[in-house]
């Protein structure tokens, strides 16, 4: 069962071979912590797997290019439009709080040198 959710099969589909209703799926899922969405089609499943390292900033923007490239095409429907306009938002979002990151360890990093020579001056 937790294969077919992961795999983001419909909770109908789920359902079916298990001779359970729906909503009693929906409701193991829950029991299980798995988080369910519901779409157009019926209730499915998604989770997110942690990436082992995280993305550089050069890597994000290069996201957020890719995103704004496609946004520039013709004939994208709604949906394609939404999810670049989410991609675009999470790489500005993460570009920010990684640069934020950085200045916060640069000035830490600074600081504790600076301390570190006054110690050895004293000392």
């Amino acid at each position: 069962m937790r294969e077919l959710m992961e795999a983001r099969k419909p909770l109908s589909v789920i359902a079916e071979p298990l001779n359970k209703s729906v909503n009693a799926v929906y409701l193991k899922c829950k029991r299980l912590d798995l988080k369910v969405e519901e779409d157009a089609k019926g209730y499915t499943t998604s989770s997110l797997k942690l990436p082992k390292e995280l993305p550089s900033i050069e890597e994000a923007l290069k996201i957020l290019a890719a995103a704004l490239e496609k946004a520039g095409q013709q004939s994208l429907d709604k949906v394609e439009i939404q999810r670049l306009q989410i991609v675009a938002s999470l790489a500005r979002t993460y570009k920010a709080h990684a640069i934020q990151s950085q200045m916060c360890s640069l000035y830490y990093e600074s600081r504790n040198n600076v301390m570190g020579k006054q110690r050895s001056e004293r000392g």
